[in-house]
């Protein structure tokens, strides 16, 4: 009977221990690994109220001439165009970081810059007696002219091109002039505005049909918007209601903006109709663009720069760290974070998120 109580009380004892245990095993866990849990997810999230918002800044151009066209290819890879007594193109390689004169001459500045890729690119200008027009297949290391007898006689103001064969030229006059072999050859194309009083201040094609080019008629006509959807065959007068358009982008074949001294215009029909935006600004607008649908830039007169992200619908001043800057004269944007304004006494603003130096 002895050896049966303690047989009996040993028992007892050692379900007592396997009944406590996974109640002991499970507190000590969760005292040791929870707090290191909570802490890990928490030092992975960063607070989104911290998150830096995009600023326009200055770049050392490295000159003082007034810049009048910029053009990136990508978000490193830029050109910058101008010049007051000689034409000068300026170029980076690190987002503008840094510019460099990569290209001069002596007489007659440069208004116009348009790249198809990092390498392949034109610039154009008034003509110095024999060349207005050069091209690049280097991305700029060397400039060669392209001058043809027909398109040299003019000013150009503005191009486009849509693949290394295919561009367009604005040049005096209310003139357009077309190119299927890179530039070798341009003829003109019948633009419907010609005149001694004429100018064609921008051009936009969305593909090797579509296009627009704007500007201004006469004193009596004003401004002018003139549309093709068979590459420059045809050309149609249509009727933007402002005075001196002066840019003009497309995001597709349907929905397009223009800007100029009156403010801005929108279109949702290929320009069939236009209707007045309200920019909250009275400053002459000088250069539009527009990254997607939503989101886009104006700039001009006095360093005014304003963006929309509903299309258009409303405009706002952009957040800038620039006070004191003269007029802007042109405006390209790569994407939501990079962006790049030019104008007069060398100025290159940049658009991107702010960078923090390392204490």
């Amino acid at each position: 009977m002895k050896s049966l109580r303690v047989t009996g009380l040993t028992f007892i004892l050692i379900a007592t221990l396997l009944l406590a245990l996974p109640f002991a095993l499970a507190a000590c866990g969760s005292g040791e690994e929870a707090p290191d849990t909570t802490t890990t997810t928490a030092a992975a999230q960063p607070d989104p109220a911290e998150a830096p918002e995009p600023l326009w800044d200055r770049q050392d151009s490295g000159v003082t001439d007034t810049l009048r066209s910029v053009y990136f290819a990508d978000e490193t890879s830029g050109w910058a165009v101008g010049g007051d007594q000689g034409g000068i193109v300026l170029a980076t390689s690190d987002g503008g970081t840094t510019w460099a004169e990569q290209f001069s001459r002596d007489s007659y500045g440069l208004s116009a810059v348009y790249f198809v890729d990092s390498s392949t690119g034109w610039v154009g200008g008034l003509n110095d007696g024999d060349h207005n027009l050069f091209k690049t297949t280097d991305g700029g290391a060397t400039w060669n002219p392209q001058s043809t007898s027909t398109v040299a006689a003019h000013a150009v103001e503005s191009l486009s091109f849509v693949d290394a064969n295919t561009g367009w030229a604005t040049v005096s006059a209310g003139r357009i002039f077309a190119t299927t072999d890179g530039g070798n050859t341009w003829v003109q194309q019948e633009s419907g505005v010609e005149g001694p009083s004429a100018h064609l201040y921008d051009i936009h094609f969305v593909d090797a049909s579509t296009g627009w080019a704007v500007g201004w008629r006469s004193v009596t006509e004003g401004g002018v918007v003139v549309a093709t959807t068979d590459g420059g065959a045809t050309w149609t007068v249509q009727d933007p209601t402002v005075e001196f358009v002066r840019s003009i982008f497309f995001i597709d074949e349907s929905a397009g903006w223009a800007a100029g001294q009156d403010g801005i215009i929108a279109t949702a029909d290929s320009g069939t109709t236009w209707s007045p935006l309200d920019p909250g600004t009275t400053a002459v607008l000088n250069g539009i663009y527009f990254v997607d649908s939503e989101h886009g830039w104006a700039v001009g007169a006095g360093g005014v720069i304003i963006k929309t992200a509903d299309g258009g619908v409303s405009w706002m001043a952009d957040q800038s760290l620039v006070t004191g800057a003269g007029t802007l004269h042109a405006v390209h944007v790569v994407d939501l974070e990079n962006g790049w304004a030019v104008g007069a006494d060398g100025l290159i603003l940049h658009y991107g998120i702010p960078q923090v130096e390392a204490e």
